[in-house]
């Protein structure tokens, strides 16, 4: 997925940081669902930081509205653009499209990614 702005180039160009916590991600992990995969939640972390904290450093990022390889998934370069994030879908527990909602598990997917390398300075925290 060639990414539209920013830096530019491709999505795994990018260490990706979800904007929330309980992650379609981690959920398919614990249920068991990813081919190949056993292990569970217990050997995953998740690094913490602020969009904030990353443009202030000058790191190249972009982020997004919903999951990156959604072709419909718009993509940003600027932090005036945060608003364009659905927050109340990003932290919402559960997740499912309905009859009334068929994006909202895109729009929980959003992310923010940091190109090629994240300094150690810039995590704020370990989960």
């Amino acid at each position: 997925m060639h990414i539209p702005c920013g830096p530019g180039g491709f999505i795994h160009d990018y260490i990706p940081f979800y904007f929330g916590y309980l992650s379609p991600m981690l959920l398919q992990l614990h249920t068991g669902r990813v081919a190949g995969y056993a292990e569970g939640q217990t050997p995953i972390i998740y690094l913490k930081t602020t969009a904030q904290t990353i443009a202030q450093s000058g790191a190249g990022f972009v982020f997004s509205d919903g999951h990156g390889i959604a072709h419909y998934t718009e993509w940003f370069d600027t932090l005036d653009d945060l608003d364009k994030v659905d927050w109340e879908m990003v932290y919402q527990r559960y997740w499912s499209d309905n009859v009334d909602d068929m994006d909202r598990q895109r729009r929980k997917q959003a992310e923010f990614l940091v190109h090629r390398f994240c300094n150690w300075s810039l995590i704020r925290g370990i989960a």
